[in-house]
């Protein structure tokens, strides 16, 4: 049984979430054009927020992993945020968690399609393709 629902999920140039939780992007793209490879983008946000479905979850662990289409990871590592508390919504209603992860400096060897994957508490929650290309 599904534990989350993903609502959205977007790259950004800049985002930034105030003490209220509300979430400000700035700067929403799907590709990326270059003159030539190598090339980094030298900073950008991959942004997302979630329903939590399951009642039962009170904390989460998300998890991003990048891919080429080779499904090779263009990341050194994943990059997870942890989730310590996922309260209940006073008065009632779906709780929801945003997420933002920030890279810098990620070089792209080369054009083509690669994929960003989400996954929470281990469920895969969905999936952003960025398409790296030339400008000619």
């Amino acid at each position: 049984m599904k534990k989350f629902d993903l609502n959205f999920l977007v790259f950004c140039d800049h985002a930034v979430q105030d003490n209220k939780g509300k979430v400000s992007l700035i700067g929403i793209f799907e590709n990326f054009n270059v003159q030539k490879f190598p090339a980094t983008l030298i900073s950008f946000v991959v942004a997302g927020n979630t329903t939590v479905i399951d009642t039962d979850i009170k904390e989460a662990t998300i998890d991003l992993e990048a891919f080429d289409n080779k499904i090779k990871s263009i990341l050194p590592s994943k990059l997870t945020l942890t989730v310590n508390s996922i309260s209940p919504i006073p008065g009632g209603g779906p709780r929801k968690i945003n997420f933002l992860f920030t890279i810098n400096g990620l070089t792209f060897v080369e054009k083509g399609n690669y994929k960003f994957k989400v996954t929470i508490n281990n469920e895969e929650v969905g999936e952003l393709d960025l398409d790296v290309r030339t400008l000619n």
